[in-house]
């Protein structure tokens, strides 16, 4: 008989938790979406970090601008949000490698410590063509 009274006592604790939730999940809200990428910027493989704190690291693949279609230089981007001041301006970290064919993308990686540090990773290819790991800290 106790078992089954603190059995059910576990499911009206876990029920009232449940009803509890939508109420905590309703006070969330969005902020409204921001542009961080240039207006004019083509960009691709957008990737976030996040620390505990909510300081924030995104990186993506920018393109050369649709000007010059026949430029072959691609960059790896990155825009960091500072805790209650938003997100800065983006920077370049460096070249990166442009998918050919059916390859797969060089996608970013990128890591936030709980101090706001940053690591990002990426491909780039060698002066004979070959793939390399590059961070940038």
């Amino acid at each position: 008989m106790r078992r089954a009274r603190g059995g059910v006592a576990a499911l009206v604790g876990i029920a009232l938790i449940l009803l509890g939730a939508p109420s905590a999940f309703a006070a969330k809200v969005w902020s409204p979406p921001e542009t961080i990428s240039e207006p004019s910027e083509p960009v691709d493989f957008p990737q976030v970090s996040m620390d505990g704190r909510g300081r924030a690291v995104v990186v993506w693949t920018q393109k050369p601008p649709a000007v010059d279609p026949d430029d072959p230089r691609i960059r790896m981007r990155a825009v960091r949000r500072r805790l209650g001041k938003g997100f800065g301006a983006p920077r370049t970290l460096g070249p990166a490698i442009e998918t050919i064919g059916d390859n797969p993308p060089s996608l970013p990686a990128v890591a936030v410590d709980q101090r706001g540090n940053a690591l990002a990773v990426w491909l780039i290819k060698d002066g004979q063509g070959n793939p390399r790991v590059v961070a940038a800290f």
